[in-house]
């Protein structure tokens, strides 16, 4: 089971897309994200609306609700922040959806691997309980050396 360390970083990360990364974290949070071992788990960037537009297509970005602009800068700042603080990214995953890979992406920090295990099951898209089930195991089993990003 994962411990709550892994999970420490969650919320903290989830609302980089409300306020500016300089307000995010103390200093105590940034030296262990330094330390590495974490599980850090990040939302995507601003993708305005809620859902996907009636049939939409997973390999399609173009019929998904994407990154707006500044979506986009803010994938960009989050990277930048984590670069300038030294945080030591060794994975990152992202779901297969347009939004969370471009975030991803966006970020440079590593190279990005799509990962259903993180995909959305939301209106029935995916087995909730398999992948909840599989994330848990992914993030307990994370050792480092440096964070995962998911």
């Amino acid at each position: 089971m994962p411990t709550l360390r892994h999970f420490t970083f969650t919320l903290l990360l989830s609302v980089l897309v409300i306020l500016p990364i300089s307000t995010q974290a103390n200093e105590t949070t940034w030296q262990a994200l330094k330390e590495g071992d974490l599980a850090i788990l990040m939302r995507h960037s601003l993708a305005p609306g809620i859902g996907d537009p009636p049939g939409f297509e997973l390999s399609q970005c173009d019929t998904q609700r994407n990154l707006s602009a500044q979506g986009r800068d803010q994938a960009k700042a989050v990277g930048r922040t984590f670069r300038e603080r030294d945080i030591p990214i060794a994975a990152v995953y992202s779901s297969s959806w347009c939004r969370a890979l471009e975030t991803a992406e966006l970020m440079a920090l590593a190279p990005v691997m799509p990962t259903p295990w993180l995909d959305s099951f939301f209106r029935g898209r995916g087995d909730q309980a398999q992948i909840t089930q599989t994330a848990q195991q992914q993030i307990a089993a994370w050792k480092g050396p440096g964070n995962l990003l998911l």
